[in-house]
């Protein structure tokens, strides 16, 4: 994890400080008309590129701030995830799944006969063998 030193240098140069930075991204954001949530803590995620890419209002409100974009602060958008059209599936966990499958079928298909054999055939008095009331 590597230190935001352009966000750094810009803080240095405007003469701020972690909190005072703070209290400025939450006035813009509340102009805006959100919740101005940033804290010290957000700064220092910023300043240590724990976080590297803020929240699009943040980013807004940093933008603001500074006049310059969130790219000439130091930070840089995620790598956006490359899908493909056919992912590789592992074969023992499609086996397992069409095992459970098709058990879980088979057992709702086919119930057990066990409780009608342990109570018997019915009787003529139409109640089983081996059970009273």
């Amino acid at each position: 994890m590597q230190g935001n030193e352009s966000l750094n240098s810009a803080m240095r140069e405007s003469g701020l400080t972690q909190a005072e930075l703070a209290d400025k991204v939450n006035a813009h954001l509340i102009r805006a008309g959100h919740e101005g949530t940033v804290g010290d803590r957000t700064i220092r995620n910023w300043l240590t590129g724990k976080t590297g890419w803020p929240h699009p209002r943040q980013r807004a409100a940093l933008e603001a701030v500074f006049g310059c974009t969130a790219g000439e602060l130091g930070f840089s958008p995620p790598a956006r995830r490359r899908h493909t059209s056919n992912p590789e599936e592992n074969p023992v966990r499609r086996r397992n799944f069409l095992t459970v499958a098709g058990g879980t079928t088979a057992a709702v298909m086919f119930p057990s006969p066990v409780p009608r054999l342990r109570w018997g055939p019915p009787t003529s008095s139409g109640s089983a063998a081996g059970w009273t009331p």
